[in-house]
């Protein structure tokens, strides 16, 4: 074959190659920029109230995401549930919410690394209530990043217990009720690591891939029966999780205060079944899922190994 002709259509393959990547990326931009443009002036007029129920209980609500987007339901006119093992922070979120907005509050104080009796204190209260959402955001990081082997045995099973164990028995328990009236929102917090390995964080990703499966396939259940499943998933929001990465060296705009994000977060509430919650981290998502998985584990390594895990790791092979 003439080499001309062979160079030519290298380059008539490169530009189609090219072109096709240019317009995924216009169109991905195009959907995910109109979603959120939505959000603010469509989605956040909707009743939540009717649409599902008086009362929302958000688990982890002492602080972080969990706080902020408690406050940011109660402003949509939902009466909270406050569940956390801050018990001082409870009280504290419960004044202010109050005191900002016309709802109601209760706070109630469990472990979830405890034993089942901590699920009966909390379901002895909700007993009665219109639930219409629940907010799974119940999670420990123990400490992130580490090495897996270095991780205490009382380490492992609290992550396990408290970022898998809480939703699913608070789901259960709940579930049946908005099932009953046909109408309710399991909005369960998963994390961007569901979605790719993440090293040195390893437990902790796989405790949020959890999630992500159990609400994919509770939603296939569910459908006909007026319940919605919805998974959430951030990237780096500024809150204890990620204080020990390489995310507060990110710039503002990709790692939003707890507040700035819930504020978005609550306009997406029962919108998409899987939402980042955020528009920079949509877009952010979007890319990442692009690249091949092993640039995803390698970008995500990078991103934890914020000491040299490499020491610890010839250490370990000197023992």
């Amino acid at each position: 074959m003439d080499l001309h002709l062979l160079s030519s259509l290298y380059s008539l393959v490169a530009f189609f190659c090219v072109a096709r990547l240019v317009l995924s990326v216009i169109s991905i931009w195009t959907k995910i920029s109109y979603k959120y443009a939505l959000s603010k002036w469509i989605f956040q007029q909707k009743d939540l109230v009717k649409k599902y129920g008086s009362w929302a209980v958000v688990i982890g609500s002492s602080d972080g995401i969990g706080k902020s987007l408690a406050k940011e339901l109660a402003k949509r006119g939902m009466n909270i549930v406050l569940i956390s093992n801050e018990e001082e922070k409870l009280k504290s979120v419960s004044a202010d919410i109050e005191s900002e907005c016309s709802v109601q509050t209760i706070v109630i104080y469990a472990d979830f690394s405890k034993t089942e009796e901590e699920y009966e204190k909390i379901f002895t209260v909700i007993d009665g209530l219109d639930v219409g959402i629940l907010v799974n955001n119940a999670g420990t990081a123990c400490g992130l990043p580490y090495l897996f082997e270095n991780m205490s045995r009382q380490q492992i099973w609290t992550m396990m217990l408290v970022n898998m164990g809480a939703a699913t028995v608070m789901t259960h328990y709940i579930l049946p009720k908005m099932i009953s009236k046909g109408k309710g929102l399991i909005a369960n917090m998963a994390s961007t690591s569901s979605f790719a390995p993440t090293p040195y964080a390893s437990l902790y990703a796989a405790s949020k891939t959890f999630i992500l499966s159990f609400s994919e396939s509770l939603r296939h259940e569910l459908k006909g029966t007026g319940v919605d499943v919805q998974v959430i998933h951030p990237f780096f929001v500024d809150t204890r999780v990620a204080e020990n990465s390489k995310a507060p060296t990110l710039p503002k705009v990709l790692y939003p205060s707890a507040d700035k994000y819930a504020k978005s977060l609550s306009t997406m509430i029962g919108e998409d079944d899987i939402t980042a919650g955020y528009l920079p981290h949509q877009i952010q998502f979007a890319i990442s899922q692009s690249l091949p998985r092993c640039v995803q584990i390698w970008m995500a390594a990078d991103f934890m190994a914020v000491r040299d895990f490499r020491k610890e790791q010839q250490s370990r092979k000197d023992r």
